[in-house]
């Protein structure tokens, strides 16, 4: 995060599943943050990542395209959902950085 904002990020946004971590992340160097929901009862993974994604967009006014779309993603997780939901919050031509790879398959996701 410190990173991005040396090298001009208007909006860096922080997700992490702790709070603690959130109100450090915002202390530190992010602009947002977003916590994610829990799973639902019967709702699969793949469902899971795209529903969270597109919650993060409408809490924090991420569009698709222009101005208010996500350019760049880094997921430093390696958790599966976090890696889908990541895909589905870019911009279409935007990108996705894997800093940490996890032992395991992404599924296709569709956003």
């Amino acid at each position: 995060m410190a990173v991005a904002k040396a090298h001009g990020a208007s909006r860096i946004v922080a997700v992490d599943i702790v709070s603690s971590r959130l109100e450090f992340a915002k202390s530190y160097a992010a602009t947002d943050s977003y916590l994610p929901p829990k799973i639902e009862q019967g709702e699969t993974k793949v469902e899971y990542s795209q529903r969270n994604a597109e919650r993060l967009k409408a809490e924090l006014g991420i569009e698709d395209r222009g101005k208010n779309a996500i350019d760049l993603v880094i997921d430093a997780s390696g958790a599966k959902d976090s890696i889908q939901a990541a895909i589905c919050v870019a911009k279409a031509g935007g990108t996705v950085v894997q800093v940490e790879l996890p032992d395991i398959r992404v599924k296709q996701v569709r956003c």
